[in-house]
C-alpha cells in the first residue's frame, strides 16, 4: 500500500470522528485543517443522511463552512455539547495540548470548556515526548501589554518570545477575531504549573497549553486510526480502526 499523505490521513480520521456523531447533536467545532477534514465529513452526512447538527464553532473559516451546508452555527452554547472536535500543534504522553498556531486559542478554548468530551484529531506526526519540543507555546495577549508579557514571559523561563507576524503579504502581527495579538515563546522545559502562571501574567488572555482536557485522541498514522483515552490505570491505546 503506497504511503498516505498528511492530507489524506486528516480525511480519513475526520471521517471516523463524523461517523460518531448522534442526529440532533450541538457540536463543538474547532480549527485546523484536520478539523477542516471533518467538518467536510460532517457536511457529506448531512447531505446524503440527513444529519441534523448545530454548531458552535471557533473559526471563521469552520463558520463558512456550516453556513454553505446548512448547518445551524450558535453563537454560544444552549447547553453542555455533546461533542467538540478540534486539533493540536502536539500532543505528549499524557495527552496534554499544544494548540493556538491558528490563532483561536480563546474561543478554541471557550468551545473545548462547554464540551461534555472533547476530541483531538491528529496525524502521528503531532505526537511529542515534551510539550514544546517542535512548536513554541502561543500566548494571546492584549497588544498593549506586549512588552509586560514578553518580560514576564523571560522570568518564566522562555528562551525566545515572538510576536507573530501575518503572512502572504500582510505588514504587521497576527491580530486575533477579539483584536488580541500573538506572541510565540520557546520553553526548555514545560512543567504541570507553567499554563496557570502564565495565565496569571496581566496582560495574558489565554495560553496555548491546554492540560488534562482532551477526553480523547485520535491518531492517524499508516496503518489505520489509534484511539487514545485516560484512565484510572493512565493512558490506554487502541486501534479503532485499520486501513
Amino acid at each position: 500500500m503506497a504511503q498516505l499523505s498528511q492530507p489524506e490521513l486528516k480525511a480519513r480520521v475526520g471521517a471516523y470522528l463524523a461517523g460518531q456523531l448522534p442526529d440532533g447533536a450541538v457540536i463543538g467545532v474547532g480549527s485546523g485543517s484536520s478539523v477542516q477534514a471533518a467538518l467536510k465529513a460532517v457536511v457529506r452526512r448531512v447531505q446524503e443522511e440527513g444529519l441534523r447538527v448545530r454548531a458552535v464553532v471557533s473559526s471563521l473559516e469552520g463558520e463558512a463552512v456550516c453556513v454553505a451546508a446548512g448547518i445551524d452555527v450558535l453563537r454560544s452554547p444552549p447547553g453542555p455539547l455533546v461533542l467538540a472536535f478540534d486539533g493540536a500543534d502536539e500532543v505528549d504522553p499524557d495527552l496534554n495540548l499544544i494548540k493556538g498556531r491558528g490563532g483561536a486559542i480563546l474561543r478554541e478554548r471557550m468551545v473545548a470548556g462547554a464540551a461534555e468530551r472533547l476530541v483531538i484529531l491528529v496525524d502521528d506526526s503531532k505526537l511529542v515526548e515534551r510539550l514544546g519540543a517542535r512548536f513554541p507555546v502561543p500566548v494571546e495577549v492584549f497588544p498593549e501589554a506586549v512588552a509586560a508579557v514578553t518580560r514576564g514571559l523571560q522570568r518564566l523561563g522562555a528562551s525566545e518570545v515572538t510576536l507573530r507576524p501575518c503572512t502572504g503579504g500582510k505588514d504587521g502581527p497576527v491580530i486575533t477575531e477579539y483584536g488580541h495579538v500573538m506572541l510565540d515563546c520557546r520553553f526548555e522545559e514545560t512543567f504541570a504549573s507553567l499554563a496557570p502562571r502564565i495565565r496569571n501574567l496581566p496582560g495574558v488572555v489565554e495560553c496555548g497549553l491546554f492540560d488534562d482536557m482532551a477526553d480523547e485522541v485520535l491518531v492517524a498514522d499508516q496503518e489505520g486510526i489509534r484511539s487514545a483515552r485516560r484512565g484510572p490505570a493512565g493512558v490506554r491505546w487502541t486501534r479503532v480502526a485499520t486501513w
